[in-house]
């Protein structure tokens, strides 16, 4: 007679491999595979992308020039 914790471990095993088979275990989720899949994920990396390039070019216009004497020389 087999004990419940060998059964158990069989049994977890088992799931391990149909996971792996499947391409549903932890290992096999690139960040690539779940971008894919994940409308909100994509979503996301659209509204940073966008955020981003939209500080970026604020940068770039927002030029003051100050007064004389304003700055400490280096």
């Amino acid at each position: 007679m087999r004990t419940p914790t060998i059964c158990t471990r069989r049994e977890a095993v088992l799931d391990e491999l149909t996971q792996l088979i499947e391409g549903r275990h932890p290992r096999c989720q690139t960040v690539i595979a779940r971008f894919l899949r994940d409308p909100e994920f994509q979503q996301a990396s659209e509204l940073l992308a966008k955020a981003i390039e939209e500080e970026q070019r604020r940068r770039r216009s927002a030029v003051i020039n100050l007064p004389p004497g304003w700055l400490l020389p280096v």
